[in-house]
């Protein structure tokens, strides 16, 4: 009897596997009741998020029928770039840096990694790029063929196209190596500056491979520069927010902002500066922007390390709340985000009595 109840276990996990990795094929299946230029379209969004978040967003293409659910992916990847954006550049509410980088990656890999493998959009080296972001060198040599043998490079007689990726300011440098020379590079090899100074080719793939995981394999989502026309990051700038009951069931939210005086010095011993302050509701949508031009007195700047509080007061309704504030001087700025739950507390009372 328990033979049988364990051989109903096992073709009821079958039956459960057989379902999940049908669900998988959905989208890729629905493609080919689409125009073609739909097909490639949809096929570029499904591999780039198979890149950037193979955990989220594409588990949820997977999911989707292509040619009815168009609305839903529409929404998908929208959502998907409004709140990677809230926390690169939680700022500017009226762009979207991190989708404009993003796409800009996209379009580079568009124009040097396409593949005519419909399924993949592009070769190998798009994933870097589109986690790395645009290289600064992008070329290609013919040289000597690597092979996995334990033995120096000279060994090798063959020649081979290498299309090498150069990333100066991180200082990452990766190969591909094009075995049959068709334009579709076949597998990441040592760049010459990631093994000088080894002697076998076993240690240089090793070090190649470090690399690569370190850089683009360990990065589910890709690096995006978050301060772009910011000379230099304020430090050691505070953002504190507390919430009190009103009596028309909404609540004042009062928004600190900590500055140290030492970093905002402009012009002789005066610093000014604008504080603005944005506040997103559960949906990510800014329901208040403020700002204001701030400074210092000449006494406090005499001050070492000295730290002045900015207060503001806002009214709001109950929920969870994306607080941001920006500090900017110049090109200097502090870019700051926190998550509050706007109604922690019913009045001051309760805060003091919890407090005491």
């Amino acid at each position: 009897m328990r033979r049988y109840s364990l051989l109903i276990l096992f073709l009821f996990n079958c039956v459960i596997v057989g379902n999940l990795k049908a669900d998988e094929n959905i989208f890729k299946k629905s493609l080919k009741y689409l125009p073609e230029n739909k097909q490639e379209k949809l096929l570029q969004i499904y591999n780039l998020f198979r890149i950037i978040d193979p955990k989220g967003v594409f588990k949820e293409l997977q999911k989707l029928d292509a040619s009815s659910d168009s609305a839903k992916i529409d929404s998908l990847v929208e959502e998907y770039f409004k709140e990677m954006d809230l926390n690169t550049r939680p700022d500017t509410p009226d762009k979207n840096e991190y989708k404009e980088e993003i796409m800009k990656r996209v379009e580079y890999c568009n124009q040097y990694f396409s593949t005519l493998l419909f399924w993949d959009s592009w070769d190998m080296r798009a994933e870097a790029v589109l986690k790395i972001g645009i290289p600064d060198q992008n070329y290609q040599m013919d040289t000597l063929c690597w092979t996995d043998r334990k033995t120096t490079i000279v060994d090798s007689i063959e020649k081979c196209w290498v299309y090498y990726l150069e990333w100066m300011k991180n200082n990452i440098n990766l190969a591909y190596q094009d075995d049959d020379r068709d334009g579709v590079p076949d597998r990441s090899v040592p760049h010459p500056s990631n093994f000088r100074g080894y002697y076998t080719k076993t240690e240089a793939l090793l070090k190649q491979q470090e690399i690569i995981n370190r850089h683009v394999k360990s990065k589910t989502k890709p690096e995006v520069y978050t301060a772009e026309g910011i000379e230099k990051i304020i430090k050691d700038v505070g953002l504190n927010v507390a919430s009190f009951k009103n009596r028309n069931n909404t609540f004042t939210a009062y928004v600190s902002v900590g500055v140290p005086t030492d970093k905002l010095k402009t012009e002789g011993d005066t610093a000014r500066f604008r504080c603005s302050v944005i506040i997103y509701d559960e949906k990510n949508n800014p329901v208040i922007q403020d700002s204001a031009d701030f400074t210092i007195p000449t006494e406090l700047l005499k001050i070492k390390k000295a730290w002045i509080p900015i207060y503001a007061s806002y009214t709001l309704p109950p929920g969870n709340k994306t607080i941001t504030a920006k500090v900017e001087n110049k090109k200097n700025a502090a870019i700051l985000l926190t998550k509050h739950q706007v109604s922690s507390y019913k009045s001051l009372s309760d805060v003091l009595l919890s407090e005491s």
